[in-house]
């Protein structure tokens, strides 16, 4: 288990950003075809879908990663395999019928009829999604990140050359022809990863071991058990972002008119967020490897291997989010400017200042999240849920205040807020689960004055090198290098944590199996 967390943490990790990569510059290039009418067209539908892919794609996999993990035989670990496809499938096309047969509905409440045949042509992408994730759980709960690497990366690539190519054919008929097309090519490519991750479990399965059917409808009650509330919990963000449209338009168009409204929460949620999204993906790929590991130690009752485990997934999030957010924050305006050079002065600025704040909240978002997996992986599943739901009402209680007094600067500081809450409230309950010994105080202060280092070089960049790519490089290559050669010295990640997660090849630590505590000396919280 040791090198191979951490060879799966690259992997994915290498996946997800080329992925993003592949994404952002798919982009460009359609919204360029489509035209203003076609990418409005194009995100109507796609709003809908990415819905229903984070309901289909966040508790599912999670749930089948950790029953794969706690398996202890090839045999268990097939069925929960064929149990969770049955379910997958079966949801998938229950959802993709509905969404086939309510296309003309939706399209008429979302105000635009002819958007109808977007839904027809992405719908059947809902019922291979349902597999796809089920089959990408598989193989996190066997930490094999190699094939959810392949298929982020095939997902990307199919979709920009089969979506790209009908676009450019279909011009001649018509826009709407042309919204279908690029869709279509999102269906090819859940299509395309789904079968060549069924190839690749059937290359690598062990064909002498059968599925015990006597285990499946016990296997299907524990995964929606534990699929539920993580996909409550994944809903929560994206139904506050569906909020915030309505706030901050309605809000700002009372003074500044609707379209400046519009203008101003574009440059929040389609600016800002996704640069600010690239350093959280990274703790994601941490948090999505995690949750097997400490699901594994916690059916053993290996307390010590879960607390040394959890230390070191929190420190890497301080070590990787803070020179992130530094770099942001430092170099917000000229990043911006080189990105989006159509945009106004003044929107750049705004742009930047927002950025500022949203970077700030990199490190406590991603503590959060990589507790929230940390506690799934223990099957706390609901302290996670209720803590985000606590900072999530908070947060939009503030935003309307906020905007109010401060216009769209006032949503950036309730999302900082919400991101700090919900981070406190998560840590809190992790600590009282895992007791007095989850202690980090001198390693984070010493992470936090070293990341006060890597700023000072940032700062020097930014002022005494005009050419700002060449600025961002230099803090980034010099920066970055004192950076490492500091958290080395000092043993930021000591000895015995780097084993715990792979970083050093050496035996592994005999970790006592079972341990006896005040409250919890039976260890029956663990199961």
């Amino acid at each position: 288990m040791k090198s191979k967390i951490v060879k799966s943490a690259f992997i994915l990790t290498g996946g997800v950003l080329l992925s993003k990569a592949i994404g952002v510059f798919y982009r460009i290039p359609l919204s360029n075809m489509l035209g203003a009418e076609g990418i409005g067209l194009y995100q109507l539908v796609f709003s809908v879908y990415a819905l229903i892919v984070t309901v289909i794609g966040s508790g599912l996999p999670i749930a089948v990663s950790r029953l794969t993990a706690e398996s202890n035989n090839v045999s268990d670990k097939k069925s929960v395999l064929y149990s969770s496809l049955i379910l997958g499938l079966a949801s998938g096309g229950v959802i993709s019928v509905c969404l086939l047969l309510l296309s003309v509905t939706i399209a008429k409440l979302q105000g635009n009829p002819i958007a109808w045949s977007g839904y027809v042509a992405i719908c059947p992408a809902v019922f291979f999604v349902a597999g796809l994730s089920v089959l990408k759980g598989y193989f996190q709960g066997k930490v094999n990140m190699m094939p959810t690497s392949i298929s982020y990366i095939l997902e990307q690539v199919i979709k920009l050359a089969v979506g790209l190519l009908l676009a450019y054919y279909l011009a001649p008929y018509g826009v709407v022809y042309q919204v279908a097309g690029s869709l279509i090519g999102v269906t090819v490519s859940e299509i395309v990863s789904f079968f060549v991750l069924l190839i690749i479990y059937f290359a690598s399965r062990e064909k002498a071991v059968k599925v015990n059917h006597d285990k499946t409808k016990e296997i299907g009650k524990r995964l929606l058990k534990i699929a539920f509330p993580v996909t409550i919990g994944s809903t929560l963000v994206p139904l506050s972002q569906f909020i915030d449209s309505f706030i901050v338009v309605n809000v700002i168009a009372k003074t500044a008119g609707n379209q400046h409204a519009t203008a101003m929460y574009g440059l929040f949620s389609g600016s800002v967020n996704p640069i600010v999204n690239m350093p959280i993906m990274l703790v994601l790929s941490l948090a999505m490897i995690i949750v097997p590991v400490v699901s594994r130690e916690r059916v053993n009752l290996n307390y010590y291997g879960i607390l040394e485990k959890s230390k070191s997934a929190i420190k890497l999030c301080f070590i990787f989010g803070l020179p992130c957010s530094i770099l942001l924050i430092a170099f917000a305006k000229p990043i911006l400017s080189i990105i989006y050079p159509r945009f106004t002065v003044s929107e750049i600025d705004t742009a930047s200042s927002l950025l500022s704040i949203c970077s700030l909240s990199i490190v406590f978002y991603g503590v959060m999240q990589v507790e929230t997996a940390l506690m799934q992986g223990l099957d706390k599943i609901y302290i996670p849920v209720r803590n985000m739901l606590i900072a999530l009402v908070v947060k939009e209680v503030l935003c309307v205040i906020l905007v109010n007094q401060i216009g769209i600067i006032g949503l950036a500081y309730s999302t900082l807020i919400m991101s700090v809450i919900a981070c406190l409230l998560n840590d809190y309950s992790y600590r009282k689960l895992l007791g007095v010994n989850f202690d980090l105080s001198s390693q984070l202060v010493k992470t936090i004055l070293l990341s006060v280092i890597f700023f000072g070089v940032v700062i020097l960049s930014r002022r005494y090198i005009s050419n700002n790519i060449l600025g961002f490089l230099v803090a980034c290559l010099v920066g970055g290098s004192i950076y490492y050669i500091l958290l080395k010295r000092n043993e930021v990640l000591s000895k015995s944590e780097l084993k715990s997660i792979g970083l050093l090849r050496n035996e592994p630590i005999n970790l006592q199996k079972k341990f006896y505590r005040r409250k919890y000396d039976n260890g029956s919280w663990f199961r």
